[in-house]
Parts: C-alpha cells; sequence; structure tokens
C-alpha cells in the first residue's frame, strides 16, 4: 500500500478492517474516525493517504464521520521507515496536533496502517488527548514483531496513551 501504491488494497483493507471489528471490540461506542495525516511529501510522491483510504469504509460502515483535519502533522520529520527503530519515538514526538473542537469530549477511532515501534500511533493519541479526545481505540492494517519489543520504551516516552493494554491479546 505504502510503497508499491494501490488505492484498491486500501479500500479493501479497510473493507476487511471493519468486518472484524466486531470480533476486536466488546463494544465500540466511537463518535469519530480519524486516519493517520501522512506528510506532505508522502503524499506527493504517493499522492495519496493509504490510511484516510482504510478509514473510510470502516467510517462508512459504522456510520461515523471523518474528519479528516482533527488529527494533523505539525512539522516535517524524516520518515518513520528510514529511522532504526530507537530513533522513532523521539522523531514524532510532538509531531501532531489535534483540533480541539472537533475531539473534545470524543471517542476516536484512530485508524493507521501499520505499527512498528507504535512511536506515530503514540505521539497521534498524545495529540488527542491533549485536544480533549475523550478516549482513542486504535485499528491498524498490521502490527510488527518489533511492536512488542518497543512498546514499554515508547509508553515511557508517551505516557498515558495506554496503549493496547494488553498486547497479546491484540491480533
Amino acid at each position: 500500500m505504502k510503497y508499491h501504491p494501490s488505492r484498491r488494497l486500501c479500500r479493501y483493507t479497510g473493507t476487511c478492517l471493519a468486518a472484524m471489528l466486531p470480533h476486536w471490540f466488546d463494544t465500540y461506542d466511537w463518535d469519530l474516525v480519524i486516519p493517520i495525516p501522512s506528510s506532505i511529501s508522502q503524499l506527493r510522491q504517493r499522492t495519496f493517504n493509504q490510511c484516510v483510504l482504510i478509514a473510510r469504509p470502516i467510517a462508512h460502515a459504522l456510520h461515523l464521520p471523518l474528519p479528516l483535519f482533527a488529527l494533523s502533522r505539525t512539522d516535517r520529520k524524516a520518515p518513520q521507515a528510514s529511522l532504526r527503530h530507537e530513533q522513532r519515538p523521539r522523531n514524532v514526538l510532538n509531531a501532531f496536533t489535534a483540533a480541539p473542537r472537533l475531539v473534545t469530549g470524543r471517542r476516536v477511532l484512530l485508524v493507521d496502517d501499520v505499527i512498528t515501534t507504535g512511536a506515530t500511533t503514540a505521539a497521534a493519541i498524545t495529540a488527542l488527548a491533549k485536544a480533549g479526545a475523550e478516549s482513542v481505540d486504535v485499528v491498524a492494517a498490521a502490527r510488527a514483531p518489533a511492536w512488542l519489543r518497543y512498546r514499554s520504551a515508547v509508553e515511557a516516552r508517551f505516557p498515558g496513551t495506554g496503549l493496547f493494554p494488553s498486547s497479546e491479546n491484540v491480533p
């Protein structure tokens, strides 16, 4: 989806994820579906945000709004994939900002494509929490084995995110 861009694969992935939500969440009472935003350079290179295309069928299936500007990138950072895993949390520290008028008091389903170390996801959750989101759940198309190794380091950099309270139960 990212390195060999395929809009069709992104939409299909979103449809599959939407179908799996009842198996992964006991209840879902979200108010919004919010995709991880791409950087300007990624958008220029790929011509689309894969997380938006994944999130659209999810929002549609749940009959929820998909506010594309509720979460945005604040500055230009090095692409996470270009960095060693240990460098990623620092790279995305304060990389996002959320619009309080859109997220305050809202329960958010955050959509990511791939969670490798969890640093990008944690930074996005932190921004949503600072803007007043009541809660943030995460769904991603894939999770790398590195997540289990880097989980505690990422949570230490982004305290209070509550990332995957029980990683063992997350597919």
